[in-house]
């Protein structure tokens, strides 16, 4: 993949992005291009001079047309793995009928492999059978994000900051979710994901976690 001992980037089709050897001295943000969320993190990010890389394929139509990184076929087939293993403690079901579908999932992993801490914006469904009870398809990037940090234990904690749209209200991940005033200020390499379906109190958190 494109970052050298995960302190570098060295991949020149990553368009508006620092491409080369030397540490990355910027804070950096991966997303997926999607409307909603992803927009929201993508300009903020910007905004703050923050560099951005949203992750997309060549069947997927992204809302953005700047800082994309293009995944191969066999660089999606990479992410085979981690997703299957984040699909038994969803409980969701994996692969789908439509690869399509499948590659969004593995797209997913891009954006969480390695970020430091991930940001979220979604709604939790206390019925949904799931570990993390997160709607949508930015649950599975959250679950693989636990997954490796259960695995890699390269942090003392597990940032996983979720946005609940329900109740309007910042939370983090401990085993549990435990509701916090907000999240430390994104910095260095994170995650900025979410839902299309943003409400206007989703896009405010997104604003107001950059201080």
């Amino acid at each position: 993949f494109f970052f050298q001992a995960e302190d570098g980037i060295r991949d020149s089709s990553v368009t508006g992005v620092q491409t080369c050897a030397l540490p990355i001295l910027k804070s950096i943000c991966f997303s997926g291009g999607a409307t909603g969320a992803d927009h929201a993190w993508g300009l903020m990010a910007v905004d703050k001079g923050h560099d951005l890389v949203h992750f997309t394929f060549k069947q997927h139509r992204p809302s953005v047309t700047e800082n994309l990184k293009v995944l191969t076929d066999a660089e999606l087939m990479e992410a085979e793995p981690y997703v299957a293993a984040a699909a038994k403690p969803m409980r969701r079901k994996y692969p789908a009928k439509k690869e399509g579908v499948n590659n969004l999932l593995r797209r997913n992993w891009f954006q969480i492999r390695f970020a430091q801490r991930v940001y979220a914006v979604a709604n939790l469904v206390e019925d949904d059978p799931g570990t993390l009870k997160i709607s949508g398809g930015t649950a599975w990037a959250c679950q693989m994000y636990v997954n490796r940090w259960y695995t890699e234990r390269n942090f003392p904690e597990c940032e996983l900051y979720l946005f609940d749209m329900q109740t309007n209200t910042w939370m983090q991940w401990w085993e549990t979710w435990k509701t916090i005033k907000k999240p430390p200020v994104p910095t260095g390499r994170y995650a900025g994901i979410g839902s299309r379906e943003i409400t206007d109190a989703g896009i405010r958190a997104i604003f107001e976690v950059y201080g």
